[in-house]
């Protein structure tokens, strides 16, 4: 794959680095290497039925842990099972620079259409936020516009999202860069809406009507 809209994602970069004395804290950091196998994080909805989203020892990107997401056919919603993590008080994030990363890799042989996604919940509706929809073809959209980079099954990829928030976002643009082992980064933009203004809410949402599964690792934002 080769990168894509360079000029683009070179001049948000230095749009980012102009924001830096505002760069925001860390507020979520998860390897899963504390946590036992089978067990499931807090945030874990619609489980069951042979759905789950749990620790396990299967693969990982780094350690011996990573978060399993496994869907199967006839649960009662389309998007479980999926886990949310909400964002509360001075957690919430509403200004400067907001970095989302995380390792990922498809199923090989079961590979999963899913989607990792930011909310602002504050006022009414919630307005969406970079929303990453990874198809089970490989394929990504983000929020809502494909674009041309293709995933591997059964490959580890990292996944870097960065873009700014509150009322220095004007552009309300995100850069994505993709890499997978060994691999040049493939770099891509999307757009947010235009009235998010804060960032309350994570998720990692499944979306499929048969047995399916991916695994996460190393989220951190």
């Amino acid at each position: 794959m080769t990168c894509t809209q360079p000029l683009a994602v070179a001049t948000l970069a230095l749009a980012y680095s102009a924001m830096a004395a505002t760069e925001t804290k860390v507020v979520l950091r998860e390897s899963y290497e504390k946590y036992h196998v089978g067990e499931s994080l807090r945030g874990t909805r619609g489980a069951g039925k042979g759905a789950s989203i749990a620790v396990s020892a299967d693969h990982a990107a780094g350690g011996k842990h990573a978060l399993r997401f496994v869907d199967a056919p006839g649960l009662e919603k389309s998007y479980n099972p999926h886990r949310e993590i909400r964002l509360t008080g001075r957690k919430i994030i509403r200004t400067g620079k907001v970095s989302l990363s995380f390792d990922v890799r498809n199923h090989p042989e079961r590979p999963a259409a899913f989607h990792v996604e930011m909310r602002d919940w504050t006022k009414g509706a919630y307005k969406a936020l970079p929303e990453l929809l990874f198809g089970a073809d490989g394929s990504l959209t983000l929020n809502r516009r494909a674009t041309a980079a293709k995933l591997a099954p059964g490959t580890w990829y990292h996944v870097e999202v960065d873009f700014l928030i509150g009322p220095e976002a004007k552009e309300k643009t995100y850069a994505v860069a993709l890499t997978a082992a060994g691999k040049a980064a493939v770099h891509l933009q999307g757009t947010y809406a235009k009235n998010a203004q804060a960032i309350t809410w994570l998720g990692v949402v499944t979306q499929n009507e048969k047995h399916a599964e991916f695994t996460m690792d190393n989220l951190e934002l």
